[in-house]
């Protein structure tokens, strides 16, 4: 039968462990933000996982889950992260895992599904609403849909964490807007009239000079073919057969010539968009994490 003092012991040491258990949580919750705001995020994966395993309530398991979505969706996995947030977005009563998963379905390039996810209730505050807006009219603006991004920026309404980035949304707006675009139909007719000047005049230069080299080699070569037809050979044959794939070829440069334009573009837009981008993200992470 167990002693007084014997009891004693036994509850000193359960509630010594108890805040032994609780500042190792806490150091553990601070080194996986560290983590997660040095880039590192599949070491901070494995930091929240633990932090979820050892949660002794609720609230703190809601944090693991959060943050353990936010390291996953930051390392572009976003498929993984979707697990995770959709346990907890029932439970959040702040909305930021639906946040989260919403730009999970943004990452996957499937804006119809983060809309859906978004729109199943309101968030209940405001700065995850300017929070999605702004993702939102990234998503757009890498579409070149940057009317309807300028008109989503115009619509968040002032006073959140999110202000600065909103000024330098529009900013970016105005900078795709008057950018220099390449024509895909004019590259294509460049190259049309000399093989690979249209992958030339968007700034490929190799592929440019494989097309001319490779048309021009193919072109002399049917014409080579062709007098030896004419003077050995009344049927052509060979020299048919030299024309068919010399065409193949000239085709393929012409349609390679406007898609490298669009390339092109989308390169441009993707240079113009990366500082903003990379702003939306830091803000994001301060958002869920809060201040360093």
């Amino acid at each position: 039968m167990m002693t007084t003092s014997s009891k004693t012991r036994l509850l000193a040491l359960g509630l010594f462990l108890f805040l032994a258990l609780q500042g190792f949580t806490e150091d553990l919750s601070a080194f996986a933000a560290y983590l997660l705001r040095s880039e590192d995020y599949f070491r901070a994966v494995t930091v929240y996982k633990e932090l979820g395993f050892f949660a002794s309530d609720p609230q703190s398991l809601s944090r693991a889950r959060i943050g353990e979505g936010l390291a996953y969706l930051l390392s572009g996995k976003s498929d993984l992260a979707l697990e995770p947030l959709s346990a907890e977005a029932q439970n959040d009563p702040e909305g930021t895992a639906r946040l989260l998963m919403g730009l999970c379905y943004l990452r996957q390039r499937n804006l119809s599904q983060a809309e859906s996810v978004w729109g199943q209730e309101a968030l209940p505050r405001q700065s995850p609403e300017a929070a999605r807006q702004n993702f939102r009219a990234l998503f757009l603006m890498s579409l070149d849909r940057t009317a309807t991004a300028r008109d989503i920026l115009a619509s968040i309404p002032p006073g959140t964490l999110w202000d600065d980035a909103v000024v330098q949304g529009k900013l970016v707006v105005e900078q795709l807007e008057t950018r220099p675009r390449f024509s895909p139909l004019v590259a294509g007719a460049a190259s049309l009239l000399i093989p690979g000047l249209g992958q030339i005049t968007t700034g490929h230069y190799v592929d440019g000079a494989q097309a001319f080299a490779t048309v021009g080699l193919l072109g002399a070569a049917t014409y080579g073919v062709y007098l030896y037809d004419s003077k050995y050979s009344s049927s052509y044959l060979y020299t048919g057969i030299g024309l068919v794939i010399t065409a193949s070829f000239h085709l393929a440069n012409i349609v390679g010539a406007a898609k490298t334009a669009g390339y092109a573009n989308q390169a441009a837009t993707d240079r113009i968009l990366a500082p903003w981008e990379k702003e939306l993200w830091s803000h994001l992470v301060s958002e869920v994490l809060g201040p360093p």
